[in-house]
């Protein structure tokens, strides 16, 4: 009976959490598990509390790229710092405008795709403040084309669809606004 009181009580405190994590998958030889489980006890973390401990440690000594202002070297934890945004396709943006050549392959697909969505608005003539707002609508889109799901042409058509069934883009001031779009 104490077991499952218990268990009742460390599940509400799970979901309290505000927080968002992600479950990512480790790999470990059995020596290295080992070795963290070590460190996990000394530490009185558990073993995935005290994976992450680390790899937040070593991200904020490593260097992964160098300041463009004056060459000094950036740890990825600063990288991010200056790249991170809540939206997805921003952050993506922001990391290949300012270090692209830490795009993973998936992410670089993913940034020539919104580089193409722009090139096509600007032939749709859409107004500047609005390339962001399309790459937006068309997110899920991009991504699909980036996983090859759907061909670059299946994307331009989704992107004249919504130019002729959302009506005029060139009114969405305040859609844009809204969504707080970067401009390109």
């Amino acid at each position: 009976m104490g077991n499952k009181e218990g268990e009742a009580m460390a599940t509400k405190k799970r979901g309290s959490k505000l927080n968002k994590s992600e479950t990512v998958q480790v790999r470990f030889d059995p020596k290295l598990k080992m070795v963290a489980e070590l460190l996990a006890a000394k530490e009185r973390r558990s073993l995935s509390s005290m994976i992450e401990w680390a790899v937040e440690r070593i991200a904020r000594e490593i260097p992964v790229a160098t300041s463009k202002s004056d060459g000094s070297p950036l740890t990825a934890w600063q990288v991010v710092d200056e790249c991170w945004d809540s939206e997805h396709y921003k952050r993506i943006k922001n990391l290949g405008d300012a270090y692209p050549g830490l795009l993973t392959y998936e992410e670089r697909r993913l940034y020539e795709l919104m580089v193409q969505v722009i090139i096509w608005c600007l032939d749709e003539r859409l107004p500047k403040g609005r390339h962001w707002l399309m790459v937006k609508i068309l997110w899920e889109d991009i991504v699909q084309c980036a996983d090859e799901s759907i061909s670059e042409n299946e994307l331009l058509r989704l992107l004249k669809d919504v130019l002729t069934t959302d009506g005029d883009l060139f009114q969405l001031s305040t859609a844009a606004d809204n969504a707080q779009c970067p401009v390109a």
